[in-house]
């Protein structure tokens, strides 16, 4: 660690580097943003003004300004050099989640929990356009290099593209609307559950970027199922057009690989009643504390143990009215309890 910066009285909860890296803007759930001398580690100014949460911030090109998101449904532009407040964005009636900039730094997009986004005029502060089609909160946005696009991410299990020039949604990317499970089948013939996801998540995305990939699993439907299919070609054409999306596959690989780590790091080094419980617990939240509808047999493989181990541990959770067990199917009751069985 080089150097620690304190200052904020709540969490931190962005940050962003000027483009010539000498100086960091951070913005704080104590509702201010300070900027930081990356050298001497000096609090350089406080610039105050927003009356809840800053949650996210972002610098336009030249690093003469920064613009600030705040959960008191606002932006704010900045001037760096003085520290004054310049305009404050009015539209968002929720939260302002997420802003990001154009790289000629004449607009900003928001991202907002009203499910919209806004794009706004950063010389005089004004509205040019509001974004509208998700159906849930939105959590992020990105800007296209060339300034005419924007990709936005949102907990309607979607992402959209859309054109800054006219407003219009260029597209919409889901994966799947249901529980489906991904299944190997073992040299010896045994059948393993290697996952279980929900609504939102994606599978096959390494046959995205290397076509001479062989399938490793199979997915079945848990569920009647909506799935809807990204070709390679057109997920080909959606890089070039929008290079930020290449972020958002980082991004995304890299949470699969930290759940793989610690898949391997459980198998190895935890006993099987904890991997039955830990199976339970991650099924709880892909189904959202409902009734989850995954057989015994299906546990014990995706645990890595039997069904004889997985139905022990099973009707003693049941008896210590912790899970309600039916046919087929199992209800978790009490999600705190099996947490702290699970460590």
């Amino acid at each position: 660690m080089i150097r620690t910066f304190e200052g904020h009285t709540a969490w931190v909860h962005a940050v962003v580097l000027t483009p010539d890296g000498s100086c960091a803007i951070s913005g704080s759930w104590d509702g201010t943003l300070r900027m930081w001398d990356l050298q001497s580690g000096e609090s350089l100014r406080t610039l105050e003004g927003h009356t809840d949460w800053v949650n996210a911030v972002a610098v336009t090109p030249d690093g003469a300004r920064t613009i600030s998101a705040s959960s008191d449904r606002t932006l704010r532009v900045w001037d760096l050099e003085s520290g004054q407040s310049l305009h404050t964005l009015k539209g968002h009636t929720d939260r302002v989640n997420a802003v990001a900039v154009t790289l000629d730094g004449t607009r900003a997009v928001s991202a907002s929990s009203d499910r919209t986004l806004r794009v706004w005029d950063l010389a005089n502060g004004q509205l040019l356009r509001t974004l509208k089609g998700h159906l849930d909160v939105v959590n992020a946005v990105a800007v296209t290099p060339d300034g005419h696009g924007a990709v936005s991410a949102s907990s309607d299990h979607t992402l959209r593209v859309w054109d800054l020039e006219s407003g219009r949604l260029a597209r919409t990317l889901q994966v799947h609307v249901d529980w489906v499970n991904a299944v190997v089948t073992t040299p010896d013939g045994d059948t393993a559950t290697l996952n279980v996801i929900g609504p939102g998540a994606a599978f096959g995305e390494l046959s995205l970027l290397d076509p001479a990939t062989t399938r490793t699993a199979t997915v079945q439907a848990i569920e009647p199922v909506q799935t809807l299919v990204l070709q390679r070609a057109d997920f080909e054409r959606l890089r070039r057009s929008y290079p930020s999306v290449d972020r958002l596959l980082a991004e995304y690989l890299a949470a699969q690989v930290r759940r793989l780590s610690e898949r391997l790091t459980e198998a190895l080094c935890l006993e099987a009643r904890t991997r039955v419980l830990r199976r339970l617990l991650d099924l709880d939240g892909v189904f959202d504390s409902g009734p989850v509808p995954v057989t015994q047999e299906e546990i014990s493989t995706m645990a890595g143990t039997t069904r004889p181990t997985v139905n022990r541990v099973m009707q003693d959770l049941a008896q210590a009215g912790i899970i309600e067990l039916g046919r087929g199917r199992f209800i978790v009751v009490d999600s705190t309890a099996l947490a702290r069985a699970a460590r």
